[in-house]
């Protein structure tokens, strides 16, 4: 065992990262494609939840015709990426949504906002 600790070692310390800045670019593609099929939602909860948890709670409640992909962004804040701009449009229609109890506040992902800039301070509701 010492020896394989030994041999991780010595390998780990030949490693060697670079001091280059590597900027990486969205393709604009992708960015477009967010715009028609991505929302970020904002759960309003004092306990963070996790990725897992609102996915399993979505697959059950939002019953989308494609896939979800879900990135977390911040704490509690999550781009919510769908296969097709029907399943996007329609959760918004049919919103408000809660997961635990807990409302989520949906907005359309808008590219030259960033998450900190985005304002989450209403839910639209249907009286």
């Amino acid at each position: 065992m010492d020896k394989q600790i030994d041999l991780v070692e010595s390998i780990t310390k030949k490693l060697q990262g670079t001091s280059k800045i590597i900027k990486l670019k969205a393709s604009e593609k992708a960015a477009e494609e967010l715009v028609n099929t991505g929302l970020v939602g904002k759960l309003l909860s004092d306990r963070v939840i996790n990725k897992n948890v609102i996915k399993a709670i979505i697959l059950k409640a939002w019953r989308t015709s494609r896939s979800v992909q879900i990135v977390d962004l911040k704490e509690n804040i999550f781009l919510f990426k769908f296969a097709c701009e029907g399943d996007r449009k329609r959760i918004l229609e049919l919103g408000p949504w809660n997961f635990e109890g807990c409302p989520i506040i949906l907005k359309m992902w808008h590219q030259n906002l960033s998450v900190e800039d985005m304002d989450f301070s209403s839910i639209p509701i249907w009286m």
